[in-house]
């Protein structure tokens, strides 16, 4: 007795794996020119815990921006000192596609606006050590995606310049107008 045996696979059954399995791939419109103001939260980031942004698109690749925030600080030997450093941050994003959704190089510089006392003090979250300088160098890169709808969201590695680089991440949602 011999049984007919039918192919498992056939073309068809091939093609729908592989459309299945392909990449898809959708471009959005470029929104930073349609919506070129953006207000938003950032949790961590150039705040240290906490930020309020503004930023306005300045070209097609371009964003300039600022921050204001604060972190609670700690002692050397981490007792909680109820004191915030207030920041204060001046940015400029450049982005590398002109997408909804782009990478994108951030520099920067945040200015510590309590820094007598503050000084000598720690971040609690992030670990940064203020100095009396009461300047902070940044650098960093992320993704951001700028919706059709008016909402914004970043995902940021930052690099805190003081008296060593201090690795740190943001994270942004907001709106765009």
């Amino acid at each position: 007795m011999t049984f007919a045996t039918k192919p498992i696979l056939n073309i068809r059954h091939l093609l729908l794996v592989a459309l299945i399995l392909s990449p898809i791939q959708a471009f959005a419109e470029h929104t930073r020119v349609t919506n070129p103001n953006s207000l938003a939260i950032e949790v961590m980031g150039r705040g240290l815990f906490w930020g309020l942004q503004f930023d306005r698109v300045v070209s097609d690749d371009l964003v300039a921006g600022v921050e204001w925030g604060g972190t609670p600080t700690k002692d050397l030997l981490g007792n909680d000192m109820n004191i915030t450093a207030r920041v204060f941050s001046a940015y400029a994003n450049y982005y590398f596609t002109r997408d909804q959704g782009s990478l994108f190089a951030t520099g920067g510089v945040t200015l510590i606006s309590n820094t007598n006392s503050v000084n000598g003090l720690t971040a609690n979250v992030s670990g940064v050590k203020f100095t009396s300088t009461g300047m902070m160098p940044s650098f960093g890169v992320g993704y951001e995606n700028r919706s059709d709808a008016g909402f914004i969201f970043r995902a940021t590695g930052y690099g805190f310049v003081l008296n060593k680089i201090y690795p740190w991440a943001g994270m942004t949602l907001g709106v765009s107008f």
